[in-house]
């Protein structure tokens, strides 16, 4: 979210600001694939943390290449990509994970490409609260991922009511 309110409201240079960008996307690529617990992985979903490593930083490889290359169909697209990206994250750990909820804030995300036009002049910011929001619901609520609560309270209910 930050990211792209910076790219927003900031002064700032886009050559700065992906240097700057590209640093802390690499360090905390680096952080989430060592620092993921050994059970998730053992439990056969370190695969997850390694889709989302790879698509971090293939998008800001992009990113990159279109802001210090000045590929103009990149620098146009920035918002558009970033939403795509995070949706196929989603998408496929949702998949993986057999959870509704993370199929449901995909879809948020690609629903958000499609509204893209009608927000203009405020896109950053708009991808930065699509983003930065997905997050704060997905870490606020129970969602139904792996055996999580919601389905534990179905398997529950369903055992009491023939």
């Amino acid at each position: 979210m930050i990211i792209f309110t910076t790219a927003q409201f900031s002064p700032i240079s886009w050559t700065t600001q992906a240097v700057w960008w590209t640093i802390v996307s690499l360090v905390g690529a680096i952080a989430t694939h060592y620092l993921t617990p050994a059970w998730f992985r053992k439990q056969g979903f370190g695969w997850v943390i390694d889709l989302w490593v790879g698509l971090m930083l293939g998008g800001t490889l992009i990113s990159d290449l279109g802001i210090f290359g000045g590929w103009g169909l990149v620098l146009t697209n920035l918002c558009p990509l970033w939403l795509g990206i995070s949706g196929i994250g989603y998408l496929q750990t949702a998949w993986g994970m057999r959870s509704r909820t993370l199929i449901l804030i995909a879809g948020l995300h690609f629903a958000a490409i499609a509204a893209l036009p009608w927000v203009m002049g405020w896109q950053f910011l708009f991808t930065g609260l699509i983003l930065g929001l997905s997050g704060v619901i997905l870490a606020e609520f129970q969602w139904d991922a792996f055996g999580g609560p919601c389905v534990n309270q179905f398997k529950a209910s369903s055992k009491t009511h023939p």
